[in-house]
């Protein structure tokens, strides 16, 4: 799409402005991205912060009142304005559909972005109104995203509507061509929350597993975590006797993050997490060469693109056993390489970004 200064979104999207780094979350930087695509492409664009729960009950209640009066303002201010709204269904499914609907009562053209990746599990398991209600949020709007193309085809084939992918994308920098080195050290690395439904202490399992295989294995783990998971973790490292091959960092920079990527070599990632959608962490690693090991969960089968990489069942033997089929056939090399390039190709701003326009451009006319 060409810049255009004269155009204007309205944006309705949790993008965590004033809040604690540590708060925020793979929402809050996905919105930010996508901000500074409509920026970069001179398009005027006006926020609506959506309320978090995070801000306390009453704050968050009173600014669930506030926001559909400063989206009927904005619409009334910017005439032929799109409305970007962000949505996360399940319990605010319906006051996602109010926005959407007064929007388009007021003859606005409308994005629907489905952040996540549980829409057809809260589909099947919902109850009617809610799949009536879903629905709505499918089909009414002039554009959907979805996160990934499971969802995309779910709604195309239980909603009769054909629907578009907006992944999760990095910065084209994180590409350099290069990836990390080989030693006699087999380099596992976690970075993100460092929480219960992550998986963390099966990753711990695993470095148990791969050790007691005779393996040389050290194991990185780098995000914010709660104490009391740290100090579960902890017990479960010196029960193993790893503590010298395990090295926790905290929460630590973006730089940081990618050289320790750098010298990495796989990812290990058995999230369990209901609502997992495309994870930035699973894709920053792939874009630095890490060969990633994960569960099949939310969207990360569709995000590697390589059955190899996927493990069907949650346990630490399977992961482990992944890896050593990799070692054992020297294939680690080939693996690194191709998630390179499949972040190249897929998920990358400039790739990503050039879509996300040319999807909405009608919208402007």
């Amino acid at each position: 799409m060409k810049s255009n200064s004269t155009r204007h979104i309205i944006f309705y999207a949790p993008l965590g402005y004033g809040y604690p780094e540590q708060r925020l979350g793979g929402a809050e930087s996905g919105c930010r991205r996508t901000l500074k695509i409509y920026k970069n492409a001179g398009i005027n664009v006006h926020v609506i912060e959506k309320p978090a729960v995070s801000q306390g009950k009453l704050i968050y209640l009173f600014s669930l009142l506030i926001v559909p009066f400063s989206l009927f303002l904005k619409i009334i201010r910017y005439p032929n304005a799109p409305v970007h709204i962000v949505g996360f269904y399940c319990r605010i499914a319906f006051y996602e559909l109010i926005l959407v609907r007064i929007a388009k009562t007021m003859g606005r053209k409308v994005i629907y972005e489905m952040r996540n990746g549980n829409v057809k599990s809260s589909f099947i398991q919902g109850s009617e109104r809610y799949k009536k209600i879903l629905k709505k949020l499918c089909v009414e709007p002039d554009v959907v995203f979805a996160q990934g193309p499971e969802v995309v085809r779910f709604i195309e084939e239980e909603f009769g509507v054909k629907r578009n992918c907006y992944p999760n994308f990095i910065d084209d920098a994180y590409i350099n061509g290069k990836i990390p080195q080989r030693d006699e050290v087999v380099r596992l690395v976690f970075f993100g929350r460092i929480a219960k439904p992550k998986n963390i202490h099966l990753i711990i399992d695993v470095l148990e597993f791969l050790c007691e295989k005779g393996y040389n294995v050290h194991l990185d783990l780098i995000g914010s975590y709660l104490d009391d998971y740290y100090i579960l973790l902890q017990q479960r490292i010196k029960s193993y006797n790893l503590s010298d091959r395990v090295t926790f960092f905290g929460r630590k920079n973006l730089d940081f993050i990618v050289e320790k990527l750098r010298t990495s070599h796989y990812f290990v990632f058995p999230t369990e997490n209901k609502g997992e959608g495309h994870s930035n962490s699973l894709t920053e690693a792939m874009a630095c060469g890490v060969v990633p090991i994960v569960s099949d969960v939310g969207f990360n089968a569709s995000v590697c693109g390589n059955k190899e990489m996927v493990v069907k069942q949650i346990t630490a033997e399977c992961f482990a056993k992944k890896i050593m089929e990799i070692e054992s056939n020297g294939t680690w090399k080939s693996m690194s390489e191709y998630c390179v390039e499949r972040v190249k190709k897929n998920y990358i701003e400039s790739v990503v970004g050039r879509d996300l326009l040319n999807t909405i451009e009608p919208l402007f006319n």
